[in-house]
Parts: C-alpha cells; structure tokens; sequence
C-alpha cells in the first residue's frame, strides 16, 4: 500500500484486521509528517519581506505596521484648549 503525495482518497480507512491498521497508521503518520514539514517551509516563506530577503519592496504585503505607542502621557486637556477667561 503506497500513497501519493497527501492523496487520502486512496488509504484504506476501514482495515479489516491489525497488519491493514498498522499499515493504516503508519501511512496517516507518514501523510502528518509531511504536511507538517510543507506547513514549517510555508510559515517561513511567510516571514520572508524585502528587509530580510533578496525581494523587491513591492512584493511586501500590505499590512498595516504597528505604531509606536506615545510614551508621553497627557495632562488631560483637550488639546489646543484655552483656558477662559472672563
């Protein structure tokens, strides 16, 4: 019993005795393996922008950069506000 790359269609998922279940599983750990080894590369070619990578600026998703947090804290007025006078 041999598997194509990730083809689950052709595992035989009702064994009928312990030689065809130990087969069974070994291929779904086999298929697990590598699934997890083709989802690591795709995690780390997600890590990849122009900053770290031989890749133009342009081919960096748009998501939005976080903004530094103002260390300052206000003193609770509105700002521009005038104090009035009468």
């Amino acid at each position: 019993m041999s598997v194509d790359k990730f083809d689950i269609s052709k595992i035989n998922l009702s064994p009928s005795n312990l030689k065809e279940a130990t087969e069974v599983i070994f291929l779904l750990v086999k298929v697990i393996i590598e699934l997890k080894e083709e989802n690591d590369k795709l995690k780390e070619q997600l890590k990849l922008n122009s900053n770290n990578s031989s890749k133009p600026p342009s081919s960096d998703s748009f998501t939005k950069k976080k903004k530094p947090k103002n260390k300052h804290k206000g003193s609770g007025k509105k700002r521009g506000d005038r104090p009035q006078t009468y």
